[in-house]
């Protein structure tokens, strides 16, 4: 509910509401964020927007209006072996300074967080904290793998295939097919 656009000083931020598709009726009803994690370079995070639109149908059938936003963490597991392997927890901090500046701006009632890692999630559960609203939280759900000309390219399958180098088992060539 946008309980703060009474008058005529907040004409402009009204304005602004309807020229995102809101309807007057819609400045009544509660408003809520559905914080939606991941990028180009996160992992398994492609199926996390259908999640997503699925929590926007619960909130719109509930009588809520709802907006989406995208926040992003490094990934653990590609950022390991070099310098990048130092921002994972602090981004934890950065996630959860950007929601909560955008939860005070935007002024939602509740909010629903669709993580895909574990640094979003901790960051999107910190914000939670801090704003004290009330919140959902669909986990994004493991990170699937894919097969690439056939063969499995799971961090498993791959750990595998590792070990059987080094074990003389197998070739580097078919971990590279990989």
């Amino acid at each position: 509910m946008f309980d703060y656009l009474g008058d005529v000083q907040t004409m402009p931020q009204r304005a602004g509401l309807r020229s995102l598709g809101l309807f007057a009726e819609d400045l009544e009803k509660p408003f809520v964020g559905i914080v939606v994690s991941g990028s180009g370079m996160t992992r398994g995070a492609e199926h996390l927007k259908a999640l997503a639109e699925y929590a926007a149908e619960g909130v719109r059938s509930a009588g809520g209006v709802c907006r989406t936003f995208f926040v992003s963490a490094p990934d653990n597991l590609i950022s390991q072996g070099h310098h990048g392997a130092n921002f994972g927890l602090p981004s934890r901090e950065t996630v959860c300074d950007q929601l909560e500046a955008l939860i005070a701006a935007y002024r939602f009632n509740g909010l629903v967080f669709v993580p895909d890692g574990v640094n979003a999630a901790a960051g999107m559960m910190m914000a939670a904290c801090r704003t004290n609203l009330p919140c959902a939280v669909i986990p994004g759900g493991p990170k699937r793998a894919r097969s690439v000309k056939g063969a499995r390219t799971g961090i498993g399958d791959i750990a595998l295939r590792a070990a059987g180098i080094r074990a003389g088992k197998t070739a580097l060539a078919d971990l590279e097919a990989a």
